[in-house]
């Protein structure tokens, strides 16, 4: 991303997560979701069945959360290797 001089405002990222608690019937797993963007700009999403059911909401919900910390955390590290200002 080139920035012209004189804006020197700092990126933005931003992530949401959501999980569906049992959303398979026939074997009661789990799915969860993430989108992440930089300066309101979608750069990245991922959907995925958990790889084990969860007992209750919050636990869908928390280990969705989980996983798109995960992802963002990986682009953030990324854009700070490439010096941005996050």
């Amino acid at each position: 991303m080139i920035r012209p001089k004189g804006t020197l405002q700092k990126l933005v990222l931003k992530s949401l997560v959501d999980a569906e608690f049992a959303g398979n019937k026939n074997n009661w797993q789990s799915v969860m979701g993430c989108l992440i963007n930089l300066n309101d700009a979608l750069i990245g999403w991922n959907r995925e069945k958990m790889s084990r059911v969860a007992l209750s909401y919050m636990e869908a919900e928390y280990v969705s959360m989980f996983e798109g910390i995960k992802d963002l955390k990986f682009i953030y590290m990324c854009l700070t290797f490439l010096r941005f200002d996050i």
